[in-house]
């Protein structure tokens, strides 16, 4: 688990798409446009140059089983599945199928999606717990958006998988950005869809050994196709629609929710689409707290 940890945020672009002069009217001067060379104008705010302490949370349909951070991934797991790929995971890929097999059933009659009316948080409270980050000594609190397993934590209008229409039927992002504002943290959200794992994260289909061997998972149900992806026999190759879908999504959680800090589990992906957000958020910031947002630094 640290070796995955260490390792992922070795590998991370980090978005910081903030606010630094909040009720500043002064009209832009310069509007950011959908390629590289003008977002790399952008600069690290000062708020956060000058915030050492903050708090990332994940948290989702995951923490029911409470055994893997991928514990959507390796559930379907009985074997590993590509022996090229190093996932950092090689001892624990089976333990998680074979614990879930143990303890919920086979994937077959269980899988992912049923962890979700599991998921109440009926003891969330992020008003309580903004509070404490805050007497912490946090500046920022970062709650996950949605993770690799393609469930968002808000109320989503572009993905009928999300926390208000499902398990918790609340609105986590939503309540964590109220708590913020109210305790004078900055508030982030993180994102694992990002052309990283999403459209393999359930690409396992049936056992390959053992009694169930060829009966098929929940993964490959078409009811359920917008949950977990179509099936490709390229477990490489990203399908097109994947980054249309994650372009209205995010932009739905900007507009919505307008985070100081947003941060994608790898680089900024998906072409066109990920270019196109990224100036649509700091061309959001500019109208919506004047020029002055973006501090320069020599």
């Amino acid at each position: 688990m640290k070796r995955y940890f260490l390792g992922t945020l070795a590998s991370l672009l980090l978005l910081l798409l903030v606010l630094s002069s909040v009720g500043d009217t002064t009209p832009p001067t310069q509007a950011f446009e959908a390629n590289w060379t003008s977002l790399q104008q952008y600069q690290c705010p000062e708020w956060f140059r000058d915030a050492k302490f903050g708090i990332f949370l994940h948290w989702g349909i995951n923490s029911v089983p409470g055994f893997s951070g991928h514990y959507g991934r390796y559930m379907y797991w009985q074997q590993k599945p590509d022996p090229v790929e190093d996932t950092g995971w090689k001892d624990s890929c089976a333990d998680v199928y074979h614990h879930h097999v143990k303890t919920y059933g086979h994937p077959s009659r269980f899988g992912y999606k049923d962890f979700i009316p599991l998921w109440t948080a009926e003891k969330f409270d992020p008003d309580a717990l903004a509070a404490f980050f805050k007497e912490c000594g946090a500046r920022y609190v970062v709650p996950m958006a949605v993770h690799h397993d393609n469930f968002d934590n808000w109320d989503s209008k572009h993905h009928r998988w999300n926390a208000v229409a499902m398990g918790p039927q609340r609105n986590i992002i939503g309540e964590w950005k109220k708590a913020c504002q109210k305790h004078g943290l900055r508030f982030g959200a993180s994102t694992h869809f990002n052309g990283g794992h999403e459209h393999i994260f359930f690409q396992g289909r049936h056992d390959t050994t053992g009694p169930l061997k060829g009966v098929p998972y929940d993964t490959v149900d078409p009811c359920y196709v917008d949950f977990y992806h179509k099936r490709t026999p390229d477990r490489k190759k990203i399908l097109p629609y994947i980054g249309k879908h994650f372009y209205d999504r995010h932009m739905d959680l900007i507009d919505k929710y307008q985070p100081d800090l947003l941060y994608f589990d790898g680089g900024l992906p998906y072409g066109d689409y990920g270019l196109r957000l990224a100036a649509h958020f700091f061309n959001q910031n500019i109208a919506n707290h004047g020029a002055n947002w973006m501090p320069c630094y020599p």
